[in-house]
């Protein structure tokens, strides 16, 4: 037998897939030739979106989600490692005990970083 605190355990748990806000229930089905399924999937591949997404955009007249570049990409990366290390820093030098004006400088460029990944994505 299941204990009671086990069961309230389980049904608290969060995680999985994010519950959809509308839920898409209607399909519409399209025929394509050979040529014009590869033109289409080529144009969802290099926005970096699946067909649907792609074909329902258009046909509601939505503009293309835009894949981010390479470029920004690996600024966004290389901008959350110094972050990580400036928040590892700033947690060593807390806990050793230093208050000095060096947490407080660490502190906001911890929060300089985050404004710019933000705005970045």
């Amino acid at each position: 037998m299941i204990s009671k605190e086990f069961s309230q355990m389980s049904n608290s748990r969060t995680g999985g897939r994010p519950k959809q806000k509308v839920r898409k229930s209607r399909i519409i089905g399209v025929r394509l030739t050979h040529s014009e399924y590869h033109l289409v999937n080529g144009i969802a591949q290099r926005n970096g979106i699946p067909i649907s997404e792609y074909v329902r955009n258009k046909i509601l007249g939505h503009k293309l989600p835009q894949k981010p570049s390479d470029n920004k990409i690996s600024a966004v990366r290389q901008l959350a490692g110094l972050s990580n290390n400036i928040n590892q820093i700033t947690k060593k030098l807390n806990s050793v005990g230093v208050y000095s004006g060096i947490q407080t400088e660490l502190s906001k460029a911890i929060d300089e970083l985050s404004i710019t990944i933000r705005n970045l994505k």
